[in-house]
């Protein structure tokens, strides 16, 4: 025989698990088990402290699995960076640097994004930072690289290649190992699309 507790149990979707606490399928909060009167006379919650650690750790390691599939991988990156250079080739500068600049285009993808550089080391085209165009990087060192003169040095000798520094990883202040792709074009600069390793 059913008590009126297990019937309203099944109805409310509550299921038993194997450490006797209580999970609704389709809420990520704690159940609360009772609620009682104090000396005071508030009332008082009790939680189920077993229920808020599953909660918190089904939302940990969900977040994590969503952030990691929304970051590109060095191969995605070599790729956009090669059909940028076939862009500024084919459309000239100032079309292919609004094309890069597009959030909804075919050049910002995941947390890839193109910039172009000279081989002075002046910034001229970023999508994701603007305020950079114009200004000469050469000598940027802040997170222990100067990746701005490895690209431009493996530009001119190679046209083309990767060039590995560190970055901080978006949305944290973790500094990571990053890698960019650079290819010249035919009006004689580069573009570059990076990627965390």
């Amino acid at each position: 025989m059913q008590t009126s507790e297990n019937v309203w149990r099944r109805l409310a979707g509550m299921v038993v698990c194997w450490d006797g606490l209580e999970y609704h399928p389709f809420l990520l909060y704690p159940r609360v088990s009772s609620i009682e009167p104090q000396e005071d006379g508030i009332m008082k919650m009790k939680y189920r402290f077993g229920s808020m650690v599953a909660t918190m750790v089904v939302a940990v390691v969900t977040a994590g699995i969503a952030s990691a599939g929304d970051m590109a991988t060095p191969p995605e990156a070599k790729s956009m960076s090669e059909k940028a250079s076939d862009a500024i080739n084919s459309m000239g500068e100032e079309k292919a640097f609004n094309a890069f600049s597009d959030p909804k285009g075919d050049f910002q993808n995941k947390d890839l994004y193109v910039f172009c550089m000279d081989l002075d080391g002046v910034m001229l085209s970023h999508a994701k930072k603007p305020q950079l165009v114009g200004k000469n990087l050469v000598d940027f060192n802040k997170y222990g690289d100067y990746l701005f003169k490895d690209m431009i040095s493996v530009a001119k000798e190679r046209k083309s290649g990767w060039v590995n520094y560190k970055w901080p990883y978006p949305g944290t202040e973790e500094v990571r190992e990053k890698a960019s792709y650079i290819k010249m074009n035919d009006k004689g600069f580069f573009c570059g699309v990076g990627a965390y390793k």
